[in-house]
């Protein structure tokens, strides 16, 4: 696995990288890093990313930036926001294909990465969640 950026990015203020939270990603892990002298870092491995929206505010819009919401199957943290970043939409795409490749490396489907708690869940594998299965003689 490679450790070379494929895409890099500050959170803007104002349409300006004047803050000290820096988004990132490889082939196989999402980085969040924030802070100038207490430093945290996230991560979320790309193969349990379960979905990806983008939000552009009107303010947003006039300082041409958004925000990409990434949700994952990871316990400690599932929700990585990517805040005011340039270019949301293209980012998201690219974000998307590099998920589907790191799946494809890992041989993962979308119902092994899901909780087995998850009302979404699909043990039997028909492709309709158990929790609709259960109400209906499908």
């Amino acid at each position: 696995m490679s450790n070379a950026k494929l895409w890099e990015e500050r959170k803007r203020w104002c349409g300006l990288p004047l803050t000290f939270t820096k988004y990132s990603f490889t082939d196989d892990r999402l980085f969040r890093r924030k802070g100038l002298l207490n430093v945290v870092e996230d991560q979320i491995n790309l193969y349990q990313v379960r979905a990806m929206r983008v939000k552009v505010t009107l303010w947003q819009r006039i300082c041409k930036v958004g925000t990409i919401t990434v949700v994952s199957a990871d316990k400690t943290d599932n929700v990585l926001l990517l805040e005011n970043i340039c270019q949301p939409y293209e980012v998201r795409d690219l974000l998307y294909d590099t998920v589907e490749e790191a799946c494809k490396k890992r041989k993962v489907r979308y119902t092994e990465v899901i909780d087995a708690a998850d009302p979404l869940c699909d043990h039997d594998g028909d492709g309709i969640p158990d929790d609709i299965a259960d109400d209906y003689e499908i």
